[in-house]
């Protein structure tokens, strides 16, 4: 049976799934406040402050809240998807822009109205919040590290390590083993997985190979049979061969899963993940890592082709390969820099990104603690604070969320206007109450100073701005502030909303 909520109730309805996602996670946000304890079928019950894990695991039994709850964690979760932090911000922004948006459509503007003005006042803030944005450095990426993670450790060990590599794929989080926490570098060469067939995954999930033979084709292969001295030598030296390529035919796909999985013999067949140019890129790079050519054409293979890998493993999500740095190899960075300037923004960051796999390699954050429940609270602050890092790269501004609260003043107290007035405060003033200090007395001192100075949690007292730890990312404000009115006027533009009932009690007889 289908059951219609209209107009009125429907918002009603609404503000609840709101109100309830937010409340829920509000409290965890700022330097003071508090964590959730999650109970989740997928997982053992854990403790975190993580915003969009909180709001993942947020349900209700009403079917409509629920179906309202589904689209209100979207904001949250496109959010965590552009920058991976903010997303608590998110939902607070969100909770206050539907309530402001509501109270305008009880007093008769129309809802449509209300959805488009509010997305485009959000793009006039968007601009203000650009003008207060500064640049990065090392001091800066451990002071944002610091208050994303929440925790000055954390801060200083991620943003030492991203300083090094340069990039968030050459960055590994895991779970430790002992209480302490420890980071290992290792020179490699990181790219997603593209294995031709998941089979490969049958015997295991991760394939580890040494001492394994490589081979780099610019083009399909679609035969085995020039390999075949190489495949004799392999399996008599009980080595891998590795062959990379644009694709393969479907029977060298077959012949080579059936001699891996029946016989053993390590054939692994990698297509090339990149497209246009970048295919080439990828070729010259492990080239010069595996110290061989690039073959045009397998007919013409011989031993000039055959690259030596110190280490590779291969999962379901990336491919590392482990090399040694060679005089070969800094000559070919060298190159590689010279010709930085000659790219567009684009292909630039993508360029840097290859130098530093090739200069500074990769590293392994394993992450300590005394339980388990600690390790992977711990695991995802370090994730935050990576997220925020990466992020970090388009600029900063001064934190805690005086920026939005600083252009609120600049709005009236009329319409749309009035909505953003009401909202844009509210980040400042839930990281005020979390730490349980009287908002008015810091909201009053911070307007007495015109904004010069914000307010210090941790330290509890009040700093110059231009000479505070607190600082946030502009892309995650940013991005935090847009998805909070874009899923804010997606609900307020909807009227109607339309449900399958499921009875709770049904009678032997229905069964009949």
């Amino acid at each position: 049976m289908k059951k219609v909520i209209k107009d009125k109730e429907l918002y009603q309805k609404m503000a609840e799934a709101v109100n309830l996602l937010s409340d829920t996670v509000k409290t965890t946000l700022g330097p003071k406040g508090s964590n959730v304890i999650i109970n989740s079928n997928e997982r053992s019950v854990f403790i975190t402050n993580d915003g969009v894990t909180i709001a993942l695991n947020v349900d209700s039994d009403d079917l409509v809240i629920q179906s309202i709850l589904e689209i209100a964690k979207e904001a949250s979760i496109k959010t965590d998807e552009n920058v991976g932090d903010g997303t608590t911000t998110t939902l607070v922004l969100l909770q206050e822009i539907f309530k402001q948006g509501v109270d305008l459509i009880f007093n008769g503007q129309k809802p449509l109205e209300v959805a488009k003005k509010l997305v485009a006042k959000a793009e006039e803030i968007v601009n203000k919040i650009e003008s207060y944005k500064q640049k990065t450095n090392d001091k800066i990426f451990e002071k944002l590290a610091s208050n994303s993670a929440n925790d000055t450790e954390i801060g200083k060990v991620i943003s030492t390590v991203y300083s090094k590599i340069g990039f968030k794929e050459g960055i590994t989080l895991k779970e430790g083993n002992t209480y302490k926490t420890s980071v290992e570098y290792l020179p490699g060469y990181v790219f997603l997985s593209t294995l031709a067939s998941s089979y490969y995954f049958n015997k295991s999930k991760a394939l580890t190979f040494s001492n394994a033979i490589g081979i780099l084709v610019s083009g399909v292969v679609d035969s085995l049979d020039v390999f075949g001295h190489i495949i004799n030598q392999i399996v008599s030296e009980d080595r891998a061969l590795i062959i990379l390529a644009d694709d393969f035919s479907e029977e060298v796909l077959n012949s080579a899963l059936s001699l891996f999985l029946q016989n053993d013999v390590q054939i692994i067949l990698i297509k090339n993940p990149e497209y246009g140019t970048r295919q080439n890129d990828i070729l010259q790079d492990l080239a010069v890592l595996w110290n061989c050519e690039v073959i045009n054409n397998v007919e013409h293979l011989t031993s000039k082709y055959f690259g030596k890998i110190k280490e590779i493993v291969i999962n379901q999500k990336s491919i590392i390969t482990k090399y040694t740095h060679t005089d070969k190899l800094k000559v070919y960075v060298a190159r590689l820099s010279k010709i930085s300037d000659a790219y567009n923004d684009f292909e630039n960051e993508y360029l840097q990104k290859r130098m530093a796999m090739l200069k500074n390699g990769l590293a392994v954050i394993n992450i300590g603690g005394v339980t388990t429940s600690e390790i992977r609270e711990k695991k995802m602050r370090y994730e935050d604070a990576l997220s925020a890092l990466v992020s970090a790269n388009n600029g900063v501004l001064p934190g805690a969320g005086i920026v939005l609260f600083r252009i609120s003043k600049s709005m009236s107290n009329g319409g749309i206007d009035k909505v953003f007035k009401e909202a844009l405060p509210c980040v400042f003033r839930q990281i005020i109450e979390n730490a349980a200090i009287d908002y008015a007395v810091v909201e009053r001192e911070i307007i007495n100073c015109n904004f010069e100075v914000l307010y210090n949690v941790n330290k509890e007292q009040f700093e110059e701005i231009n000479k505070t730890d607190v600082i946030d990312s502009y892309n995650v404000v940013v991005n935090s502030f847009l998805n909070a009115v874009s899923i804010a006027a997606m609900l307020l533009s909807t009227s109607s909303l339309v449900i399958n009932e499921i009875p709770l009690e049904k009678n032997i007889s229905d069964y009949d």
